[in-house]
């Protein structure tokens, strides 16, 4: 595997924690309001990075949906 920059690296890691908060918010009885919890006690250049993240998740989705209706509609047409 190809050696990732600092940055890169540093991105990762905070989409990744970002990840497991909202997991552990979502799934842990008692804890359902931790994301928002330790999102207060990231930096704004960390918010940003999760902010962007969020936003190219919701267009991955919106793409997917795409597909998934084109791939439906050629199938029935």
């Amino acid at each position: 595997m190809a050696k990732l920059s600092t940055a890169t690296e540093h991105a990762l890691s905070v989409i990744a924690h970002a990840s497991m908060a909202k997991d552990v918010s979502r799934n842990v009885e008692g804890m359902g309001g931790f994301y928002e919890f330790w999102l207060k006690d990231q930096s704004p250049k960390d918010r940003d990075l999760i902010e962007s993240y969020l936003k190219l998740s919701k267009a991955a989705y919106k793409d997917k949906a795409a597909m998934l209706a084109k791939d439906v509609a050629s199938k029935n047409g």
